[in-house]
């Protein structure tokens, strides 16, 4: 694996809907027990993002979103 290697530290998954279909091209970012719903994902900004994000987070503590992906975050619960 390459110097960028984070999966034993990052884990993702491809799946459907994730519950709130309303949403589309959803995320959810997961760290120390706390999970972070991102949605409308439709940039490859948003994706690098997620991947640096997933990097730096991968070796400490969960670290602030991403600014471009802040107005992104949704509560799955009430779909704001």
């Amino acid at each position: 694996m390459g110097k960028n290697d984070i999966s034993k530290h990052v884990e993702l998954d491809i799946s459907d809907c994730l519950g709130p279909c309303s949403w589309h091209n959803v995320a959810v970012l997961e760290a120390e027990g706390q999970q972070i719903w991102v949605g409308d994902l439709n940039q490859p900004a948003h994706y690098e993002a997620i991947v640096e994000w997933a990097k730096k987070s991968a070796y400490q503590t969960m670290l602030e979103i991403p600014s471009i992906l802040k107005s992104n975050i949704f509560d799955p619960d009430g779909q704001d």
